[in-house]
C-alpha cells in the first residue's frame, strides 16, 4: 500500500503521461518521502453532512495558510487514514490542506462492509467536493482517488453533471470490472451473491500460495492491527463493486468524449499494467 500512496506524489511533479505505442511515456523519479519534516501535521476528526441526512466520518490535515486543497477518496475496504503519509508530504511540499472521508459502508461509518451503490458513492463525492469548493473559495481543488476511489472519481468527472475540481489524479484506478472477468467468474459471483451474499472471503487463501498485497511488513502489521480496515469481504460487496453499472468505468462512452484537460491515470494493481491518458474539463458549480 505504501507504493500506492507514493504514486499520489505526482501531484507536485507536473508529469504528463502518454500511452502511444511508438512513444513510451517518460516517468520522472518521485521525490522520497524522507523529505517529510519531523514535525507531523496532526489530522483532526470531522464530518461531512449530506443532503439525505447522512453524516460521513472524515479527517482533515489542515494548514493555517493552505495554497491548495486536496480531497482524497480511498479504495475498497480501506478508509480515510490511508492518506496519512500523502497528506504529510503534500502539506510540507505543496502547502496543501488535505481532506479524506470514509465512504458509506467503510471505515467508522455505520454498517461497515455492507455495499450501498456506486450511484450513491458518486453522489457523495460530488457533494463533498462542492462543499470544499464553497469552504475554500479561490483555492485550487484537486481530487485524488485510489483504486475503487479512483474509479468513482473518474465516473463523477466523466458523466454529467461532472465533478467540481481543478484537476484530478487517479492512483491505480479500479477500471477492471465485471465485463473484464472471464465468464465463469461472472457466473460464479452472480450465483454466490444470489445464494450466500453474507459469505465472506479473506486474504488467507492467497497468502497460503505465497501471494501477499505488499512486501512492506510494517504496512502489513499496521493493517492487521487496524480494526477499521475491512479484512473479510462479503460476497454482496464484491458483486456490488464489480457490477456492470457499478464503479468500473470501462464501458462508459463519456470517458472518450471529454474535452482536453488534465487527468493522469495509471493502472498499477494488475500485472498487465497499462497506462491511460484521459481528457477532463472540470466544471464549476
Amino acid at each position: 500500500m505504501l507504493w500506492a500512496r507514493r504514486l499520489g506524489l505526482a501531484l507536485s511533479l507536473s508529469i504528463t503521461v502518454s500511452c502511444a505505442v511508438s512513444t513510451p511515456p517518460i516517468i520522472r523519479p518521485l521525490p522520497s518521502l524522507q523529505t517529510i519534516p519531523s514535525q507531523v501535521l496532526p489530522s483532526v476528526p470531522m464530518r461531512f453532512n449530506l443532503p439525505d441526512g447522512s453524516s460521513l466520518v472524515a479527517r482533515v490535515w489542515a494548514r493555517p495558510d493552505p495554497r491548495q486543497i486536496i480531497l482524497a477518496v480511498h479504495g475498497f475496504n480501506d478508509y480515510s487514514k490511508a492518506f496519512e503519509s500523502l497528506a504529510q508530504f503534500l502539506s510540507a511540499d505543496s502547502g496543501a490542506t488535505t481532506y479524506a472521508y470514509d465512504q458509506r459502508g467503510f471505515g467508522a461509518n455505520p454498517q461497515p462492509g455492507i455495499w450501498t451503490s456506486s450511484d450513491q458513492l458518486v453522489a457523495d463525492l460530488r457533494n463533498i467536493a462542492t462543499q470544499l469548493r464553497e469552504r475554500h473559495p479561490g483555492l485550487p481543488l484537486t481530487v485524488v482517488g485510489e483504486s475503487m476511489g479512483g474509479a468513482l472519481v473518474l465516473i463523477a468527472a466523466a458523466e454529467s453533471p461532472g465533478l467540481v475540481a481543478d484537476q484530478i489524479i487517479l492512483q491505480a484506478p479500479a477500471v477492471w470490472g465485471a465485463q473484464s472477468m472471464p465468464w465463469y467468474q461472472r457466473i460464479s459471483l452472480k450465483f454466490m451473491n444470489a445464494v450466500a451474499p453474507e459469505m465472506t472471503f479473506t486474504g488467507r487463501g492467497p497468502q497460503a500460495l505465497g501471494i501477499t498485497p505488499t512486501d512492506d511488513l510494517e504496512v502489513l502489521r499496521n493493517l492487521g492491527r487496524d480494526p477499521l480496515f475491512i479484512k473479510a469481504t462479503r460476497v454482496g460487496s464484491l458483486a456490488g463493486v464489480t457490477e456492470p453499472d457499478g464503479t468500473s468505468p470501462e464501458s462508459s462512452p463519456s470517458t472518450t468524449s471529454a474535452q482536453p484537460g488534465s487527468l493522469w491515470a495509471a493502472r498499477q494493481h494488475h500485472p498487465a499494467s497499462t497506462c491511460v491518458r484521459l481528457a477532463y474539463t472540470p466544471k464549476r458549480q
